[in-house]
């Protein structure tokens, strides 16, 4: 075969093989795989706000799941969203989760220091009415592991502060606390202790249970452990809570008499005002006052740099601990308006790599919902695949497979025909052709 024929029968072949090969996917069939993917380049919409330098928004998570926030979403929702600092309440979640291990463990000795320095940090920082459920459980671990190690002090104060809560106990508690109940001693009242406040008219308390507003006059504390040389020796057993709306709670020892003048101050710790938030039912009107109070002090610290708005995240299943991956409820609380963008927004279930860019991708835009394009993409992930026969974009029935050229279009198999004609054509065109010459002799 001559050299130009050889050449052009190869360009055919080649052309027949890229004609039978699948079409390429177009960009409006392309389907993002992960939320990340939607959300990393948005393009401008309706209602976007530009992005600022750094993280434009703080992740609030409840006290009512017991529990912190995963590993795996706070690694996810580095750097676009922060967290509070760890105070008072981070502080007692995390120790009630160690409590309950060393407890299983059997290692309950290590834990009634860790209690103790819990339940003391939360009562200076927050108000007894809003940690109430959560001193229920930290007193009811400190009860159990005291009666496991037999200290006898430790858990007679514990089933005292259980009850002075007023709180329903489970099983396993009430039989013990029932052991540790002591009656109320008989003789003389012990000696008043009178207390003030300015302002007056906040609330105390002794040992948790709630006396009146200020001024008043409190039953003093009792002394322990005092011998006729040691009148004064006390034991730190008895305490007193100061509490008023916009001032800082206040958490003092008991003297066994004289007078006690506190001074109370405006609160203006934003890390007390998250937390106290976070103790609030998500999305409600309570947690949307404690949100107001630091709206007013983020304004009047004028600094640009401050997150402008707070996303609250909390599980959809709110009974028990939160479980990792599981679906989430969001709402944003804008402090520049002062008031909850939308409505609440639901955080399908899957992994962190996609539940943490759909809660960041919520401080995108100004009406605090889901980006579309990030609202499809986390409901791809979370089916982890599309359905069998439809595509996972928009529900189309996607191509079948069927074979080698499965993929192919119907004018492709016209041009594979034509070209098969044409290869057919020039084979014969070569038998004939005016190039080959046949001599033949005859007599």
């Amino acid at each position: 075969m001559p050299a130009m024929w050889r050449a052009v029968l190869c360009s055919i072949v080649l052309g027949l093989s890229a004609c039978a090969a699948p079409a390429k996917q177009t960009a409006t069939d392309q389907v993002p795989t992960a939320v990340g993917q939607a959300t990393a380049s948005p393009s401008p919409t309706a209602g976007a706000n530009p992005t600022p330098t750094g993280p434009r928004a703080v992740l609030l998570w409840p006290a009512l799941s017991r529990s912190a926030l995963s590993a795996e979403l706070r690694s996810a929702l580095s750097p676009s969203l922060v967290e509070p600092e760890n105070g008072g309440l981070a502080h007692a979640v995390t120790t009630l989760g160690r409590a309950r291990q060393a407890l299983t463990e059997l290692r309950c000795g290590e834990a009634l220091v860790p209690i103790t320095q819990a339940i003391d940090r939360l009562l200076l920082e927050h108000l007894i009415a809003d940690t109430r459920p959560l001193l229920g459980d930290l007193y009811s671990l400190l009860l159990l592991c005291a009666d496991r190690v037999n200290d006898a002090a430790i858990a007679k104060r514990a089933a005292a502060a259980l009850f002075a809560l007023r709180i329903a106990v489970p099983p396993d508690v009430a039989l013990v606390l029932a052991r540790h109940q002591t009656p109320v001693p008989y003789g003389p009242p012990l000696p008043p202790v009178r207390v003030e406040s300015d302002p007056p008219g906040a609330q105390v308390s002794r040992n948790l249970a709630g006396l009146g507003p200020t001024p008043l006059w409190v039953e003093g504390a009792a002394v322990e452990g005092a011998t006729p040389g040691q009148a004064a020796a006390t034991v730190a057993a008895d305490f007193i809570d100061v509490e008023l709306p916009g001032f800082r709670k206040l958490h003092r020892t008991l003297p066994a008499s004289g007078e006690l003048v506190l001074a109370l101050r405006p609160e203006d710790r934003p890390q007390v005002l998250l937390e106290r938030a976070a103790l609030q039912e998500p999305g409600s009107v309570a947690q949307a006052a404690v949100l107001r109070a630091l709206a007013e002090l983020v304004a009047a610290s004028r600094n640009p740099a401050t997150p402008r708005q707070i996303i609250v995240a909390w599980p959809k299943a709110q009974a028990g601990t939160a479980v990792a991956g599981e679906a989430l409820f969001a709402r944003v609380y804008d402090l520049e308006k002062r008031d909850w963008l939308a409505a609440q927004t639901e955080i399908a279930a899957g992994p962190a790599t996609i539940q943490g860019p759909a809660l960041a991708a919520l401080s995108q835009r100004s009406d605090g919902s889901l980006p579309a394009g990030v609202a499809s993409a986390l409901a791809a992930g979370s089916a982890g695949k599309s359905a069998p026969g439809k595509d996972a974009a928009g529900g189309k029935e996607a191509p079948k497979k069927k074979g080698l050229f499965g993929n192919t279009r119907w004018y492709t198999w016209v041009v594979a025909g034509g070209v098969v004609a044409l290869i057919a054509g020039l084979l014969i065109a070569e038998k004939v052709s005016p190039e080959k010459v046949t001599i033949s002799a005859t007599r």
